[in-house]
């Protein structure tokens, strides 16, 4: 199975898995078919070579029964944004958190350092009070509202793909006050402490210990 070879390859890490009762705690499992929308998605936005790219809201993946399904089940009929969230990533760098729920569906394998904001207490809140969750390829889960969440991690080498839906105007722009967390619209984010570039921007650093990193698994 993947997740114990990466487990594996990651003994510092204790990696644990959406499916186990540990999640209840920052979200829940959402049982739709997706295979649709995330085909559609994979065909529209290939992983890029480098880096991580976040388009927050996509028209083209809003068609899909699903989609309606999610914005009546989860978010109440409320305006939502269907985006994508994509690249290579093998380190934590921050944390963020939301009013109101985000769905997120696993067009490949990932894994997600999760926490809650409660946890967040002067003068910050260190690694080791965020647990590691796999997210199978295909999954579709619902992050609780206050959940810390960042950028997914890449379970392998190819990279990680996966759609992220959320209040509408979600991460948009903001007259950003230097020195708060909150960053944009519905965004609160906790850089970590040696993420030098952001808070040279101006964001919190809160985020303690040495960087949560994972070794990847090669591309099969």
């Amino acid at each position: 199975m993947k997740q114990e070879i990466l487990q594996k390859r990651n003994p510092q890490v204790c990696i644990k898995n959406v499916n186990d009762a540990a999640f209840s705690r920052y979200g829940k499992l959402i049982h739709l078919d997706v295979d649709a929308l995330l085909q559609e998605a994979e065909k529209l936005y290939p992983i890029p070579t480098s880096g991580n790219a976040y388009i927050a809201d996509i028209a083209a993946l809003h068609p899909f029964a699903c989609v309606a399904e999610i914005a009546h089940r989860i978010f109440a009929e409320m305006a939502i944004e269907v985006g994508i969230c994509h690249g290579h990533n093998t380190t934590l760098l921050g944390l963020e958190y939301h009013i109101g729920s985000e769905v997120n569906m696993a067009i490949t394998d990932c894994v997600l350092a999760l926490g809650r904001k409660e946890d967040f207490q002067a003068p910050g809140i260190d690694k080791e009070a965020l647990e590691v969750f796999y997210v199978p390829k295909g999954s579709v889960i619902e992050l609780f509202e206050g959940t810390l969440h960042y950028c997914p991690f890449s379970a392998d080498q190819k990279g990680f793909s996966t759609i992220v839906i959320l209040l509408d105007k979600t991460n948009t722009p903001i007259s950003y006050r230097k020195g708060e967390l909150l960053t944009k619209r519905n965004k609160w984010f906790i850089a970590h402490v040696q993420n030098q570039k952001k808070i040279q921007e101006g964001n919190v650093g809160g985020l303690l210990g040495e960087p949560l990193q994972i070794s990847l698994l090669p591309v099969e």
